[in-house]
């Protein structure tokens, strides 16, 4: 993490609170540097001694920038066993599939798909981004107006396939979400966003 200059106004952080199993805790958090945490971190502090918690849980990934921040400042780590994925708030959608370019090459190089040459174009409320496949390799453009498949779905079903929630057979069965390319297009997004993979997998926790 780092340190920076905060701009008045600028959103360097957001929380989301409600109960997991009838308990309160965190579902979602964003941090973008350490003082967006300590931030964080000081008013969920606030929230138990009001509430009169003596425990106040915050379910995100270890690896998560918020929980190595609370666990240098005595919070503790549980792992859940089971299935599960991450969080995310899906911003920048360019940015985003850009920093996951070598987790795509990872996936794709263990599927049907490692020697793929093609392009599939993700749409989503007002972005677009294409991925171009060439033989194992990704790379984002915005340059390519149509690709060889598509995927159109908005932001509500984009976060789930994205953070391995739901996959797209599922998705699939909103209105709103259409793939164009047929079973082929289906199999090579499933390959792509496959469903529970960030749970122990390489899914970046990025601020996007």
């Amino acid at each position: 993490m780092r340190f920076s200059q905060i701009k008045k106004g600028e959103i360097i952080g957001y929380r989301s609170v409600g109960t997991d199993w009838g308990r309160p805790c965190t579902h979602e958090v964003g941090v973008l540097n350490d003082e967006s945490c300590e931030a964080i971190f000081n008013s969920l502090l606030e929230t138990a001694k009001k509430k009169g918690l003596e425990e106040f849980y915050c379910i995100v990934h270890p690896d998560h920038p918020f929980a190595r921040f609370a666990f240098w400042h005595d919070g503790e780590i549980r792992i859940r066993n089971g299935g599960g994925a991450g969080m995310a708030r899906v911003l920048n959608l360019v940015s985003l599939l850009t920093k996951m370019e070598k987790e795509f090459k990872r996936r794709l190089y263990y599927s049907e798909f490692h020697d793929l040459e093609c392009t599939l174009k993700i749409s989503s409320e007002e972005a677009f981004a294409v991925l171009i496949i060439n033989h194992g390799r990704v790379s984002v453009s915005t340059d390519i107006v149509k690709g060889n498949y598509h995927l159109d779905i908005p932001l509500i079903c984009l976060n789930p396939l994205m953070t391995g929630y739901k996959d797209i057979s599922e998705l699939v069965k909103n209105p709103h979400v259409r793939v164009g390319g047929g079973s082929r297009a289906l199999r090579l997004i499933e390959v792509l966003f496959p469903k529970a993979f960030p749970f122990g997998g390489h899914l970046p926790l990025v601020w996007e």
